[in-house]
């Protein structure tokens, strides 16, 4: 097969994620680009910019001025900036990102690689653990835009990034089955891989926001009913002193904690060796990427039954827990009683986990992208 497709990846911006502001989805985009990159497709970043300006970093073209900047803040494209789209093969839309234009184009394949599903997601999925009046506001509107972005492409070949997604971009309507491909996230092999040279420095690792959605509260609630001693938790995010005070608070006396701060992409991994277990007690998850990082680093994890979790874990019950504080603090309760049991479950797992390999996702990725990319040559 042809390797040498050209692919338009539409985004917010460059970097696409930064220390500061790391998230999954943003991981993905850029682990996506340069997987393609290395694999021999011609991979095009387009973000908006006040000036023309155009880079190439890690093999991926970056592209910077008034198309990407029209895409962010229209849904019209003048004739000239459409025939900027016409020179590749595939433009990828992630998440549905410039879907207004986008569904403008004629003769340009368009193809979508959906994450969440905004269709199936509550309001509290979108709001932080301490809500505001304005946080309401702002992600009541960002929930109805995203709903109505959704929409807009549909009739394209969709990618979903796990079995819980695709089963739910059927389900409302959003693509018919037939449109549809799992195509997962990935983690990459060279940065997490078990490192036996990191001491274990905390007994719990959590990675995530200050977010209703990822569960925090349930975990800290959890942590008080546990009958083992004060227990050493790493948190890894960016979170703010009024969100660490609180946090704090919650916490007790029954855990030490330590705030990471923002880590960035490299460094992360040095975090999963250097823990016990990893938990991840997330109310709605449509993925759970650090479910996938910490076992690809060897490290055990506790994490909620939901969303696209179960799938990542193969459905290892000794792993999941519900979303409940009393459920996951009988979970931790068995792990720190009956460690090696859990190390084995993890170990068998590996194995299970190269089909989440860059190595290989990227292959079925750009295959999907190529054989796209053909059907829409003349």
């Amino acid at each position: 097969m042809n390797q040498s497709v050209s692919v338009l990846v539409p985004w917010y911006a460059f970097p696409p994620f930064r220390k500061d502001g790391i998230g999954g989805l943003s991981v993905a985009v850029w682990d996506a680009a340069t997987k393609l990159s290395e694999l021999g497709a011609q991979v095009t970043l387009l973000v908006p910019g006040n000036e023309e300006h155009i880079r190439y970093v890690e093999g991926v073209r970056v592209v910077a001025g008034r198309v990407g900047k029209s895409l962010a803040v229209s849904h019209t494209l003048s004739d000239q900036e459409k025939l900027f789209f016409a020179q590749f093969d595939v433009v990828l839309s992630v998440n549905n990102y410039g879907s207004g234009s986008l569904r403008s184009l004629r003769g340009v394949k368009v193809i979508r690689q959906i994450h969440t599903v905004a269709a199936d997601r509550p309001l509290s999925s979108y709001l932080p653990l301490t809500p505001r009046a304005q946080d309401y506001v702002k992600m009541t509107f960002i929930r109805h835009l995203e709903r109505r972005r959704e929409k807009e492409l549909k009739g394209r070949t969709t990618l979903c990034v796990s079995e819980f997604v695709r089963s739910l971009v059927t389900c409302y309507g959003l693509e018919r089955e037939q449109n549809t491909h799992f195509v997962p996230n990935g983690y990459r092999e060279e940065l997490f891989r078990p490192d036996l040279a990191h001491s274990e420095s905390y007994d719990i690792l959590f990675v995530g926001r200050f977010q209703h959605s990822k569960g925090l509260d349930i975990l800290l609630q959890a942590l008080q009913r546990l009958s083992c001693e004060r227990l050493n938790l790493c948190i890894v995010g960016g979170f703010d002193e009024r969100e660490r005070r609180l946090i704090t608070t919650w916490s007790g006396d029954r855990v030490r904690l330590s705030f990471a701060g923002s880590v960035s992409r490299k460094d992360i991994p040095g975090y999963y060796a250097s823990s016990k277990l990893v938990v991840v007690p997330s109310r709605y998850e449509s993925f759970g990427l650090p479910v996938l990082e910490a076992l690809a680093c060897g490290v055990p994890v506790i994490a909620t039954n939901v969303g696209g979790i179960p799938e990542i874990v193969n459905g290892e019950s000794i792993l999941l827990t519900e979303p409940d504080s009393r459920l996951f603090g009988q979970k931790l309760e068995k792990f720190f009683h009956e460690p090696d049991h859990f190390i084995r479950v993890t170990n068998r797992l590996r194995t299970h986990l190269s089909r989440y390999a860059w190595s290989n996702v990227g292959r079925v990725l750009l295959n999907r992208l190529t054989e796209e990319g053909a059907s829409c040559k003349p």
